[in-house]
């Protein structure tokens, strides 16, 4: 038998990545195949009871007859990699896990000098992130969330239905965070907190898919149904460029909420907008990748019109 040669891909988040929009789901975990499946619970786990590691197993045993080692490996990584993908875009908590890298470890089978085939016996993947995640980062984390959300009940005021509790959480954001316009493009990991839900929660800073994040985690808390949808956006100069916002749902119909616009703004233009008010701005393209660009994600059907209030 001939040792597998371990591989390495490193696998990393960067901003306003783009994603599928065909169908109607609720969340990208939802979408995948049953190994992947098995993937997008196993780093659930790891995530949600052992984050102060940085390094676990996933078991495969897998044999592959008919592909070669290298092969065997690529499969898997992908498949690993669209898991890790689906989990970081429907778990905003898990902001500080915002890279992987993936070893394969297994043998190729030979006999009589013949390849037969391959075996990957575990996937080694190794956890890293600059956002700070200790003890005292989540304690810091979880106190400003639950601060956030005794201020979004105030505005949101008594037994709101699911329109106002989505305007509550909109003003929220809006009031509580500065769009960082200078160190939003940095390739400094010291500014990556302003990529996800840290940046809005403790940092009060963020970009486009921390908004995107910080709303997606308010409407986890209160069971509204949403999905971040990372595309692209025209900005005030026509310039098309990666962008972020929310799909959320009221009662049977999607819509369209981006919270950093209507910050940048100071307007509520962006709340709860149809088709017809974004068409021209906020895009998808036909052929929609996930984050990790492998594989396919599907987005939920956007209301033709606006949300209008009864």
């Amino acid at each position: 038998m001939k040792k597998i040669s371990a591989i390495i891909l490193t696998i990393i988040i960067v901003t306003c990545q783009s994603i599928s929009v065909l169908g109607a789901v609720s969340d990208y975990g939802g979408q995948l195949s049953a190994e992947e499946k098995d993937y997008y619970n196993s780093l659930y786990d790891f995530f949600y009871l052992k984050s102060s590691k940085k390094e676990y197993f996933i078991e495969t045993n897998l044999q592959s007859t008919t592909l070669k080692n290298t092969q065997v490996q690529e499969q898997l990584s992908d498949k690993i990699r669209i898991a890790y993908s689906a989990l970081m875009n429907d778990h905003p908590e898990f902001y500080w896990a915002t890279s992987i890298s993936i070893s394969h470890e297994g043998f190729d089978y030979f006999e009589n000098g013949v390849f037969q085939y391959s075996v990957v016996e575990n996937n080694s993947i190794l956890i890293t992130g600059n956002t700070p995640h200790g003890k005292k980062a989540k304690k810091k984390f979880n106190k400003a969330v639950n601060k956030a959300v005794k201020k979004i009940n105030q505005y949101a005021g008594k037994n709101p239905g699911r329109a106002k509790l989505i305007k509550a959480i909109n003003q929220w954001i809006c009031r509580n965070t500065k769009y960082d316009n200078v160190n939003g493009n940095s390739s400094d990991t010291k500014y990556e907190y302003l990529h996800n839900a840290y940046g809005v929660f403790v940092k009060k800073k963020a970009v486009c898919d921390g908004y995107s994040a910080a709303f997606k985690l308010l409407c986890d808390y209160y069971g509204i149904p949403c999905m971040i949808n990372l595309g692209y956006a025209y900005d005030d100069n026509g310039n098309l460029g990666r962008h972020a916002w929310n799909l959320v749902r009221v009662k049977r119909h999607w819509y369209i909420v981006d919270s950093t616009w209507n910050d940048t703004n100071s307007s509520t233009k962006w709340l709860l907008c149809g088709k017809k008010i974004i068409k021209t701005t906020h895009l998808n393209s036909k052929k929609r990748l996930d984050v990790m660009e492998k594989g396919y994600f599907k987005l939920s059907a956007i209301s033709k019109k606006s949300y209008i209030k009864k």
